[in-house]
């Protein structure tokens, strides 16, 4: 169930079979917590399928744009303690824009935000902080 697709680097062979490991680690934990807190929802309260795939829609456009963001960011950086901060500031300003955005666009169209914004936000950290984490590594 997991769609996240993250890109594992390092200057080594050693570095990338870890970051490939948590990778895949955070994406399954995510991935089944995402599950755990769906049908919760759906045993509490019956929820069209429509509504389902709207909230998996806004979820997949802010994890594109998130990622596309810091990829943008990493790559147009050279790394050094001073950049890698400054790296992180303008990765969490983005990560914040982007889950209130998406907060008040579902809120529009549904009444239960609560738990579109803890799948968003799960999911954006995840991306986040494995992409920090390359970057600390280079």
């Amino acid at each position: 169930m997991g769609f996240l697709v993250i890109k594992c680097r390092g200057k080594t062979g050693k570095y990338k079979h870890r970051l490939r490991n948590c990778a895949v680690k955070t994406t399954r934990f995510y991935s089944h917590f995402l599950v755990q807190l769906r049908r919760r929802r759906k045993s509490s309260s019956s929820s069209s399928s429509s509504s389902s795939s709207s909230r998996l829609v806004v979820i997949v456009i802010v994890v594109a744009v998130t990622v596309a963001v810091v990829e943008v960011v990493v790559e147009a950086v050279v790394v050094e303690a001073v950049v890698v901060a400054v790296v992180v500031v303008v990765v969490v300003v983005v990560v914040v824009v982007v889950v209130v955005v998406a907060a008040v666009v579902v809120a529009a169209a549904e009444a239960s935000v609560v738990i579109v914004v803890v799948e968003v936000a799960l999911v954006v950290a995840s991306v986040v902080v494995l992409e920090v984490v390359v970057v600390v590594i280079r």
